[in-house]
């Protein structure tokens, strides 16, 4: 007879002890949720941006942190329009969702172009502005196109009109082949 309330014993302790460590490491793991921070990142990521249904540019990145809502932080940068022939590229990138800015940091590079007429612009800074469709910085600027040098400071390139412009202290030099 005492055997009969051994089972459903032992079943009551099983039970209360799976309960009490099932509490505790319910505890534990919310203390290391509260504790831990949010990061948000990715490793050699690909993102597409849209216009309408048709992808307009796509960015690529070597490391991308989204902790900064509404912010996209990238290293070893690379954007591309496939529609007008473009590739920029630099050492940094911070992207302005709400703003559609690219900005850009350490050997900023762009190349457009098509048929073997790329034109290819070096500077140290410039920012995308998506939404207005330009390309401009401020510093120093070369830009190298078959034939010739230009070299300036301050430029605005715009994306859909393929015009560039030199703000000041523009210099040209011919290079033959």
């Amino acid at each position: 007879m005492r055997f009969l309330f051994l089972p459903p014993l032992l079943f009551v302790a099983l039970a209360l002890l799976f309960e009490g460590a099932f509490f505790f490491l319910k505890e534990q793991l919310t203390a290391q949720q509260r504790g831990a921070s949010a990061e948000r990142s990715a490793i050699d990521f690909k993102l597409n941006l849209f216009e309408g249904d048709k992808v307009k540019w796509t960015l690529w990145g070597k490391r991308g942190d989204f902790s900064q809502r509404g912010y996209i932080e990238v290293s070893s940068f690379k954007g591309e329009n496939k529609e007008n022939h473009l590739v920029v590229s630099s050492e940094k990138a911070l992207f302005d969702e709400a703003k559609r800015l690219i900005h850009l940091k350490g050997h900023v590079v762009v190349l457009y172009g098509n048929n073997g007429q790329r034109v290819r612009i070096e500077t140290d800074a410039a920012t995308v502005d998506l939404r207005k469709g330009v390309i401009y910085g401020k510093g120093k600027v070369v830009i190298k196109e078959p034939g010739r040098v230009l070299v300036g400071k301050g430029f605005r390139y715009y994306i859909d009109s393929g015009k560039f412009i030199i703000l000041r202290d523009v210099q040209s030099f011919i290079v033959s082949p």
